[in-house]
């Protein structure tokens, strides 16, 4: 195999999930050329898994021309004829022939094509059903976290960052995701940040372009906060890597805060984390009864994305704020030590 294109224009929690996956397929053929095609803000995060030689914006000309039945530009053949494989993770129904044909018209021999979005019912991981749409091209099914490395640049920026906060110990809070249903309310994230000022933890909290409202709640109902927004994702990554444990909802930046390898709690209250749980050695996953069959708790183990480690998960009535601040707090005292 020499040079294998991926297609997966996801969000970034979709993005982390596929990792996996994507490594697997590394290792199957480690002297092929793996691309990678999605949204440009992830590309810097992705240089730190050194999985892909280069990464290409879904939104490009190029790509455009997949999804059009009648244009057919020489440049786009021309990129596309260098590949043997394509894996292609969209949601393009009633397409998916007219864009295999394509892609084969460009030159690729061998296109797969799968939606990325896993049916609820019977409850699969979406790491696990990515797999499986692949699974015809590996040796074996056995996954292992992706390896990931902060470059000495951003490691630099973070320590940079928390110069300007000395003697501190720090946990990430974020109290948004891409979905209000995903939610825990704002007002019990505002009580669990005081409570760890209260235990002189600093806290920070990521803001992204949607949730200006989330920081101008939050500054008039707790103490001490620092926000950071709008920061590139592999920027975040470095600043959670110097911190102690990350609290959120079901979130790519909870997903990111996994990846990096920090104790990291995700709160579930309105998806299955059958299906959803991040990827980590260090993941505590809280979730309402109402998001998960209740028979699914005695099998849970065994659809985590990673076996024989720290991970958990606790099904509770509700998810109070005395709850998440006890989970919290044995968490931090759990770890303290290591970080």
């Amino acid at each position: 195999m020499g040079k294998i294109l991926i297609i997966f224009p996801g969000a970034l929690g979709d993005i982390l999930l596929a990792l996996p996956v994507i490594q697997a397929i590394k290792h199957r053929f480690p002297t092929a050329v793996l691309d990678f095609v999605g949204d440009v803000r992830y590309f810097g995060l992705l240089k730190c898994t050194f999985l892909f030689n280069s990464c290409f914006d879904f939104n490009s000309s190029d790509f455009i021309t997949l999804f059009s039945p009648t244009a057919n530009y020489p440049a786009a053949a021309n990129f596309f004829r260098s590949y043997d494989l394509a894996i292609v993770w969209l949601r393009c129904p009633g397409s998916e022939k007219q864009l295999a044909d394509k892609l084969n018209k460009y030159g690729i021999r061998t296109v797969i094509i799968n939606d990325p979005n896993p049916q609820p019912h019977p409850p699969i991981h979406h790491t696990r059903y990515l797999l499986n749409s692949v699974k015809q091209l590996l040796e074996s099914q056995i996954l292992v976290p992706p390896y990931f490395r902060l470059t000495g640049e951003l490691q630099q920026f973070a320590r940079s960052f928390f110069l300007n906060y000395p003697n501190r110990r720090w946990v990430v809070v974020h109290p948004g995701s891409g979905s209000p249903c995903k939610n825990w309310p704002l007002e019990n994230f505002a009580v669990v940040i005081n409570q760890l000022n209260e235990r002189d933890w600093g806290v920070l909290v990521p803001i992204g372009p949607a949730e200006r409202s989330n920081k101008e709640l939050l500054q008039k109902l707790c103490g001490r906060a620092v926000f950071v927004e709008n920061l590139a994702i592999e920027k975040l990554a470095a600043l959670f890597s110097r911190c102690s444990a990350c609290i959120g909802n079901d979130s790519g930046i909870s997903h990111l805060a996994a990846l990096v390898g920090i104790p990291t709690l995700v709160l579930f209250v309105g998806t299955n984390p059958a299906i959803w749980a991040p990827w980590g050695k260090n993941v505590f996953i809280l979730a309402k009864d109402s998001t998960i069959p209740i028979t699914t708790e005695q099998t849970f183990c065994l659809k985590l994305p990673v076996s024989n480690t720290k991970s958990s998960l606790q099904i509770v009535e509700c998810l109070s704020t005395v709850k998440v601040i006890h989970k919290v707090i044995e968490i931090l005292e759990g770890e303290q030590t290591s970080y």
